[in-house]
């Protein structure tokens, strides 16, 4: 509600002109066409997971841990002895 009454008082964005210039919207269109659908599936696979985590996407995050997950079940699956001591122990004689 304040935000209206300060706008209608002081009039925010008067004679602001919105002319789009020719040569940056050609840029802007160019620049649309150059981003394809390969460019956007190849933008999901991380160049880092430390990189991906300081970046913040979490596109990239969420695919290094759900490739991680399938990765770490299939290896506690696979592994020696000692590593599935826990399961034993738990299971009664």
């Amino acid at each position: 509600m304040l935000g209206l009454v300060v706008g209608s008082l002081f009039q925010i964005g008067r004679g602001f002109a919105t002319k789009p210039d020719a040569a940056e919207l050609a840029n802007c269109v160019k620049l649309d066409q150059a981003a394809r659908t390969v460019d956007f599936i190849l933008n999901f696979i991380p160049e880092s997971v430390i990189g991906a985590l300081a970046d913040g996407d979490i596109l990239q995050v969420l695919l290094f841990a759900i490739l991680f997950g399938f990765s770490l079940r299939r290896w506690v699956n696979a592994a020696p002895w000692p590593c599935r001591a826990p399961q034993h122990l738990k299971e009664p004689r």
